[in-house]
């Protein structure tokens, strides 16, 4: 009874250490996630989204923007950005920099003035833009219309539209009781004119008088102000609607401009303009110099202008030119006026983007001939330097090439240099040269020929698209070779090459049928692009080798290149097909469709209801046979998943009684809901080396993942290089997986032994990346849109999963692979997944167990274009559009993260800069709802040669059992052990050895007693076992003359678990060596007691 109830405490003490050790996560590692992991919204590329004031520093050579979200951006010389946002995001209606002070005071939609100021961080090192001091008028009448500061700008006036103006005093920010009222500006003014000239239009100071003003009205009246006498000295009358009014150099004379598009110089009796009834509703921007005369045609309204003048030599600089979609910098300085090429603020959206793709760490050679391939294409362009040149930004060389390539709707592709801060466009070409379209060679609104007024297209905005077949959906790079895959929309696939030197020829063309084995298949959407049959001539840069053409002609959804092999995979939403290059030669065509899709896939739109019922009476006759209770339980149901998610998903685990009585109708009715959820649609495809028909030898393979959960990997027989061209490329299906809960395979990732991703093809013979290790077992990483499940190679045995769904709503949209390099220690690196979902959220998983390292909320769940734009860099960065026209670029990375490093000096702040309570380049929202990743704690798998991070992911009360299953840990909290699972059922093999792997750690040890733990895995058939044992060795050691006599006594704590079982047996022995000189003996004596876990989660015992 004594030895039962020693051994009942002591299996209570074990498990509860066990326990302990389950939800704890060491301090050591809590550190080491410090050093890896950290979220940062660091910086913004391309042109902020609806623009609506703009501002310029003539002393700071700065110039800022700001739009109707709030957001103030200010930018000077190259790698000088500052960021901020109003607290509330209130639209921002003007801006108005103190010159030289590093001022700048914003005018708000809701009425309020806030005073901004440049100052440095200096915990960051850079400058930041932090507010001050804010105001505000109220009443109707007071609604601010416009805001300048006076010559000596130590006042802002402030005008409104009940036609006062009030005196802001900058040193306290609060209005004075100066007040210039309307009925006193009205008394020398013509009688129309007193009823109501309207709002304060404009206020322009005397440049040589400061205590002169000129005061524009709404209707086109004018008025020269004296502030000392407070009468009005002169009064001007125009006809037309006021807009501006402008100073020349010797205040002599001023301009007027008008809504009709005329202007008048005042003392010289003359008007000139553009009539608008003559020449439509043209956005446009007039610049004139004697006989020089242009008018800069925009292709979006303009929003302002201003003009930035030399100060040494006192001539105009530079025209700035802010429109809706883009912001243009043209060069006043130099003949003929042309423009600047951006160095920042690009116009991302020239034409609407459809792709992107990001390519880490190009060989420095095909970067070189990429941008001398973009240096050809920059005629037009001005070679002064840049003008907006204030602040100063360290010069850093970058570590690495990194390219973004953009996919465009009128098929164009953009090379974007993302290496650091700026995005610098690098070169672009068109795909529509290969193709025939009646719209070609159309150049929709430039009429330079005409003789007047003499337009001249400006901008690079063009929201017009010649075909919309020319679209591109899907872009693949080899950063070693220089080799891109382009993908469109009708089923085109071009592959390229660079070459500097120009060439003529006819590019050839491969069909390809995916359903060619299908019977009565007819495509009813929309054709092919027809291939020019002439000699087409290609300048230096990206040239084709062969256009490949799918039928039926459907967008491209996935795609993949595998430059050593010289093979590209392709896939639509009728199947996928794998293209030799090399040889010019298809290899393999599979289609994916069924029976079901057969009827509804040809036009390439989604499943309906009504087709459904059409195809099949029978199941609509089921589905009304069904009682009105559960047809409201169905529709209830179905609103939560509307509700919860953007884009409910097919999913027949969710709702298995309903799929047990309409397995069909289930399937289309939640087809009917997004047109991406098509069964047959190919989601990813993957071309690599790995262990799939042995243990011994690495298989070139082929894995694709579609809609409905399936998994294709194909074996693919390639030749030696010296017989590459002579003997063709078989392919072989190997094995088939099929996932139980059906959800859409989105990324397949093989980890080598040391649970590394595989390098990018040619990487380990260019020297870029060393071979895949061998001492430890392969594994591949399966992604759906549920969950993460990772196998065993070649076996294909389950090793761990991480189930999504059990985070509300959670589905994956984008999976990438980066490398987290420690700020502690340059030379350790760890390899995670980051994950995007259609929350909105962004998360860093370890490799090879998905334990969740740190999530942070990005981008809101509403904003479906901004997630499915997501792509990710090797270094811990992501980048998403956050509108049309920009990207914003984040980091979970603790090392690399891309800041703006500019400062700006400003000669008057003496004061050292206050501490600033928030990132002024993150969003507020979003930085309140960051994830710690400390507070999640999840238990680390004992240490082994795999460096494998402990799971930061908080876990539930009710998720923590006592009796930690080992299942349950490789689940991260995945509750139920089948539900959703992968069965080996659920693996073919088209073409078995037992494998363990056993784990010890010594716990504690003393001088008598020893406490280990111990954990091994093993696979029997169709089961798969782990087993933990605790053992607690205490030694007694006695001296004899015959020999020494050593007692044991072990405790056993034996804890075993397979997907169907689990039991827990304690097996407490003891033991008596006696070692002899002459001969030995051995004594053994052992009793065991079995514990059961049972379904109802209680533990029972029983004695043996």
């Amino acid at each position: 009874m004594i030895s039962s109830k020693k051994n009942s405490s002591s299996m209570t003490k074990m498990l509860k250490f066990m326990r302990h050790q389950s939800k704890v996560v060491s301090p050591e590692r809590l550190q080491k996630q410090k050093e890896l992991f950290g979220f940062t919204e660091s910086c913004y590329h391309g042109f902020p989204a609806k623009p609506s004031a703009l501002a310029w520093d003539p002393k700071l050579h700065l110039i800022a923007l700001g739009t109707r979200n709030g957001h103030i951006r200010i930018y000077g010389d190259v790698g000088v950005e500052i960021y901020s946002q109003q607290d509330n995001e209130a639209a921002i209606i003007k801006l108005c920099f103190l010159p030289g002070q590093g001022l700048i005071v914003s005018l708000c939609e809701d009425n309020s003035l806030h005073l901004w100021k440049i100052q440095e961080d200096s915990g960051k090192k850079r400058s930041v833009l932090v507010r001050t001091k804010s105001t505000s008028l109220e009443g109707k009448l007071k609604k601010i219309s416009v805001i300048v500061e006076d010559t000596l700008c130590k006042n802002l006036l402030v005008g409104t539209e009940g036609g006062n103006i009030y005196v802001l005093d900058l040193a306290n920010f609060t209005m004075t009781n100066d007040i210039i009222y309307q009925d006193v500006v009205m008394q020398n003014v013509p009688e129309d004119y007193k009823v109501n000239p309207g709002p304060v239009e404009v206020l322009v100071p005397h440049p040589l008088e400061s205590s002169k003003i000129l005061i524009g009205y709404q209707r086109g009246l004018i008025v020269l102000w004296d502030k000392k006498q407070l009468c009005a000295e002169q009064t001007y009358i125009s006809s037309q609607q006021l807009e501006s009014l402008c100073w020349n150099a010797d205040a002599t004379e001023f301009i007027s401009s008008h809504n009709d598009g005329s202007f008048m110089v005042w003392s010289v009796d003359e008007a000139r303009g553009m009539p608008r009834a003559n020449y439509g509703d043209r956005f446009t921007v007039t610049a004139m110099q004697d006989d020089n005369h242009v008018t800069f045609n925009l292709t979006s309204r303009v929003i302002d202008f201003l003009v930035t003048e030399d100060e040494e030599k006192g001539d105009v600089s530079t025209l700035v030119v802010l429109a809706e979609e883009e912001i243009v910098f043209i060069d006043l300085a130099t003949e003929g006026w042309p423009v600047f090429k951006n160095p920042y603020l690009a116009t991302l959206h020239s034409s609407a983007i459809t792709c992107s793709s990001y390519i880490s760490k190009v060989d420095t050679e095909i970067f070189e001939k990429i941008m001398a391939a973009g240096d050809s294409q920059k005629n037009g362009y001005s070679d002064r330097g840049w003008t907006i040149n204030g602040g100063t930004a360290p010069k850093l060389s970058p570590t690495q090439n990194d390219i973004l390539l953009t996919g465009h709707e009128d098929g164009t592709v953009r090379f974007w240099d993302a290496s650091g801060l700026c995005l610098k466009l690098l070169y672009k070409f068109s795909t529509a040269s290969l193709f025939v379209s009646d719209d070609l060679g159309g150049d929709l609104g430039n009429d330079d020929d005409e003789d007047w007024p003499p337009f001249r297209k400006t901008g690079l905005f063009d929201p017009y698209s010649d075909d919309p077949r020319l679209g591109i959906k899907k872009l693949e790079m080899c950063p070693h070779t220089g080799q891109l895959v382009v993908a469109g929309t009708a089923g085109q696939i071009i592959v390229y090459e660079i070459n500097l030197d120009e060439k003529s020829s006819v590019v050839q063309c491969v069909e390809v049928n995916v359903v060619a084995e299908t019977d009565n298949f007819v495509w009813k959407s929309h054709s092919r692009l027809d291939m020019q049959k002439d000699s087409i001539k290609f300048s230096s840069g990206m040239q084709p080798m062969v256009v490949v053409q799918f039928y039926p002609p459907a967008s491209c959804t996935s795609l993949n290149l595998h430059s050593e092999w010289g093979l590209i995979a392709a896939g639509t939403a009728h199947g996928f097909a794998l293209f030799d290059y090399i040889v010019k030669k298809n290899l393999l065509a599979k289609s994916t469709l069924s029976a079901m899709d057969l009827a509804n896939a040809a036009d390439e739109g989604p499943m309906s209801r009504r087709k459904s019922l059409k195809k099949s009476l029978r199941e609509s006759f089921r589905r009304l046979r069904r009682g009105k209770s559960q047809k409201k339980a169905n529709i209830t149901k179905a609103k939560d998943e509307n509700t919860s998610a953007p884009h409910p998903q097919n999913r027949s685990a969710h709702q298995p009684e309903e799929e047990a009585v309409k397995p069909v109708e289930r399937a289309v009715e939640a087809r009917t809901q997004s047109p991406d959820y098509i069964g047959s649609m190919v989601r990813c495809l993957h071309l690599t080396k790995c262990y799939i028909a042995s243990s011994q030898l690495m298989s070139a393979t082929l894995w694709a993942g579609t809609n409905s959960g399936a998994v294709f990997i194909f074996t693919i027989a390639i030749p030696p290089s010296e017989k590459r061209l002579e003997v063709p490329l078989t392919v072989q299906l190997g094995k088939e997986i099929h996932l139980k809960h059906g959800a859409p395979v989105i990324n397949t990732l093989i980890l080598d032994g040391a649970s590394i991703p595989f390098p990018n093809p040619m990487a380990v013979k260019r020297g870029a990346s060393s071979a895949p290790d061998t001492s430890g077992p392969h594994r591949v990483l399966i992604t759906s849109e549920e969950q993460f499940k990772v196998f065993t190679l070649p076996h294909l045995k389950p090793y761990c999963k991480f189930k999504l769904t059990a985070q509300e709503g959670s589905r994956v949209r984008k999976v990438g692979v980066s490398e987290f390099a420690s700020t502690a220690d340059k030379t350790y690196k760890e390899s995670c997944v980051m994950v995007v979902t259609n929350q909105g959220d962004l998360s860093v998983y370890s490799l090879p167990d998905c334990r969740k390292q740190v999530m942070a909320q990005v981008i809101k769940r509403e904003d479906i274009s901004g997630i499915n734009s997501v792509v990710f860099t090797k270094r811990g960065e992501a980048l998403y559009l956050v509108s049309a026209s920009e990207l914003a670029r984040i980091s979970l990375s603790a090392q690399n993260v891309t800041l703006p490093q500019g400062k700006v000096k400003i000669a008057s702040q003496k004061k050292a800069p206050s501490p600033i309570k928030k990132e002024v380049n993150a969003s507020p929202k979003k930085a309140e709802n960051i994830p710690v990743p400390e507070e999640e704690a999840v238990s680390e798998k004992s240490p082994s040669k795999e460096a494998t991070p402990a799971t930061p992911s908080a876990k539930k009360p009710e998720e923590i059992m006592s009796v930690k299953k080992p299942e349950e840990l490789k689940e991260n909290g995945d509750s139920s052990l089948l539900s959703g699972d992968i069965t080996i059922d659920s693996i073919r093999d088209h073409m078995d050895e037992v494998k363990t792997s056993e784990k010890v750690v010594e716990l504690a040890t003393s001088s008598s007693v020893v406490t280990s733990l111990a954990e091994t895995e093993s696979t029997s058939g169709s089961t798969a076992f782990t087993t933990t044992t605790v053992s607690t060795i205490k030694e007694e050691s006695s001296m004899k003359t015959e020999g020494n006599l050593t007692v044991v006594k072990t405790s056993n704590v034996t804890i075993t678990s397979s997907q169907e079982t689990t039991s827990v047996q304690v097996v407490e022995t003891s033991q008596n060596e006696e070692n002899l000189a002459i001969n030995g003996t051995e004594t053994f004596v052992a009793s065991s007691v079995l514990l059961h876990s049972k379904e109802d989660g209680l533990v029972h015992r029983s004695a043996t």
